[in-house]
């Protein structure tokens, strides 16, 4: 059975695309879930765009020249009033 945290993370991988097999779009997919993951077991109030941003300069060192295509509006933070 499935945690509220990752079926909330499962929710989110909605916004990013899903590729082929073994794809570095997959390797996204897999390295934002399981940081994803990490950080709302570190912190429950981790913002969805704090994780994105991580996993984007990771991403960047991991796999140069790589652009990953997910719903930016979706991982944008959204201001508080």
């Amino acid at each position: 059975m499935k945690t509220a945290t990752h079926l909330l993370v499962q929710a989110e991988l909605d916004h990013i695309e899903r590729s082929e097999r073994g794809s570095d779009q997959n390797m996204f997919r897999a390295m934002y879930d399981q940081l994803r993951l990490h950080d709302l077991k570190t912190d429950r109030s981790t913002p969805r765009d704090v994780s994105m941003s991580r996993i984007l300069a990771m991403t960047a060192e991991l796999l140069p020249g790589f652009t990953p295509v997910f719903d930016p509006d979706f991982f944008q933070s959204i201001p508080v009033h």
